[in-house]
């Protein structure tokens, strides 16, 4: 995990198994379970490949879930099945004990996060609520 990093992203993310059961109706639990996987992974690349975020830290009780994130270059962190919000407090709290000056809370179902993360590279600000960690 890097020391200091002057931002750092948090990705809170329940399971890929048993999510988005909103669309139960037209996929089937395999369908979903692959459409969870592949949102992570694909917020997780982008939020790598943006130079202003020194930290990528998965938040999640799924162990599969940390283990994709962890093969990508992401920390894990076993949030034990909290709700929302104590998964965001504990990144929040690994992202200050890294040194961050500023958090960026991203969910993995932003329909257009390669767009984001790269603007984000291109203009090296922020366009997503941060969380700033320093008094």
């Amino acid at each position: 995990m890097p020391t200091n990093a002057p931002l750092a992203a948090i990705v809170p993310f329940r399971s890929v198994n048993g999510g988005k059961e909103r669309l139960s109706a037209v996929l089937s639990d395999a369908e979903r379970s692959e459409l969870g996987a592949r949102l992570l992974e694909r917020t997780l690349r982008a939020l790598m490949r943006t130079p202003s975020i020194g930290a990528v830290l998965l938040v999640s009780p799924d162990p599969l879930a940390r283990a994709l994130g962890r093969s990508l270059g992401a920390t894990a962190i076993d949030d034990g099945g909290v709700a929302l919000n104590g998964a965001i407090r504990i990144g929040l709290d690994a992202a200050e004990r890294l040194g961050a000056a500023a958090a960026l809370v991203v969910p993995v179902d932003l329909a257009r996060s390669e767009e984001h993360t790269s603007e984000l590279q291109s203009r090296e600000t922020i366009s997503y609520a941060v969380f700033c960690l320093k008094k």
